[in-house]
């Protein structure tokens, strides 16, 4: 019985050590691309830079006990609204960083002769990705 609990006991050091390095490689890579301080020097709150990495920080590490503790938040619709919005902010400035870090939109551009209306081209990106995705969560 002794022997079993101590199995139990490294297995939850081993998976939330598991969870914690791979939480942090990701908020290492986030922070690496710099969303965090765009973000902030865009809506000049860079004095508040500190209180953002806090969040964030507590964030990760709440979405990564809840997931793996498969804990219920009842949100209800409004909140999974609320949550829906927020996470697509997040998502939609995670792959515009990547793409600004990547220069994949310049690059693009030029390969495609696109001159004008380059606005219009990553205006139409998004809605795609949002109507996919409305499409694959409601319809599919």
């Amino acid at each position: 019985m002794k022997l079993m609990w101590i199995k139990y006991v490294l297995l939850v050091l081993l998976g939330f050590g598991a969870g914690l390095i791979i939480a942090g490689a990701f908020i290492a890579f986030i922070s690496t691309i710099g969303i965090f301080p765009r973000f902030a020097a865009q809506t000049h709150t860079i004095k508040h830079l500190k209180l953002y990495e806090t969040f964030i920080l507590l964030g990760s590490t709440l979405g990564n006990l809840i997931s793996v503790y498969s804990i219920p938040v009842p949100l209800g619709i409004a909140g999974l609204a609320i949550l829906g919005f927020f996470s697509g902010v997040f998502v939609g400035s995670l792959v515009s960083a990547l793409a600004e870090v990547a220069n994949t939109i310049p690059v693009f551009s030029r390969r495609a002769s696109i001159r004008k209306g380059l606005p219009y081209v990553l205006i139409s990106i998004a809605l795609g990705k949002g109507i996919g995705s409305f499409v694959q969560y409601f319809i599919m």
